[in-house]
């Protein structure tokens, strides 16, 4: 499998937001938010927010259906949500909407969920590429494509950790170095051919904190 070109990847591991609780037959594991005012997501790659406000930002929404099957227009209900100067279009069939970099900082706060994922544009491509990439797994991107217009893709996955792959290898340096230092976050290097969408369990190479084994598993 090729590896797409210049793309690079990162787990952030939530640890110290990581409560274990006695469950039937095996333990619980409980996330609670790293910050009481800003969601995880704002905390890890809110320092990155600057870089993409020239960018478009794709994003999912629940698709509704009326009582004669046919889908019900959810424009009004994502106003509400991003702003209406957010969005710059919008996909019923595929449910999906595209929103401006810029407005990021105005909604960041509700991102977020167990198998959750934005992707970054630098430049709007059609919808049913959009639809491809979005949802198409290791089918797509895990399968070593990677449009030149995306420029990463943060994902959260089982509301534990996250996974950030970029083709810009100055935001994966910038997160290690602004996350190296945090004691409640992990770090590890992620491969997108092995480790998106769905992780693989294999141990991955520690990058912060260093201990003497400095592979690990999930």
């Amino acid at each position: 499998m090729t590896k797409p070109r210049g793309v690079q990847g990162l787990r952030l591991v939530c640890s110290a937001s990581v409560d274990v609780v006695a469950g039937d037959g095996a333990p619980i594991l409980v996330h609670s938010s790293l910050e009481a005012t800003r969601s995880d997501f704002e905390v890890l790659f809110g320092g990155l927010f600057n870089r993409w406000h020239d960018c478009f930002v794709v994003n999912s929404f629940y698709k509704s259906y009326l009582a004669d099957g046919t889908l019900e227009d959810s424009t009004d209900d994502l106003k509400v949500s991003y702003g209406s100067g957010s969005i710059h279009s919008i996909d019923h069939e595929s449910g999906l909407v595209i929103l401006h970099g810029s407005s990021l900082p105005r909604w960041a706060m509700h991102c977020g969920g167990e198998w959750w994922q934005l992707l970054i544009l630098e430049s709007v491509i059609p919808f049913e590429e959009i639809s491809q990439i979005y949802f198409g797994g290791e089918s797509y991107l895990g399968s070593g494509r990677w449009p030149s217009e995306l420029r990463c893709v943060p994902a959260e996955w089982d509301d534990t950790f996250w996974q950030f792959f970029s083709r810009d290898r100055s935001e994966i340096e910038y997160l290690k170095n602004v996350h190296r230092e945090d004691p409640r976050i992990e770090l590890f290097a992620s491969d997108i051919r092995s480790e998106y969408p769905h992780p693989s369990g294999q141990p991955l190479r520690r990058i912060w904190p260093v201990l003497d084994d400095s592979t690990e598993g999930e």
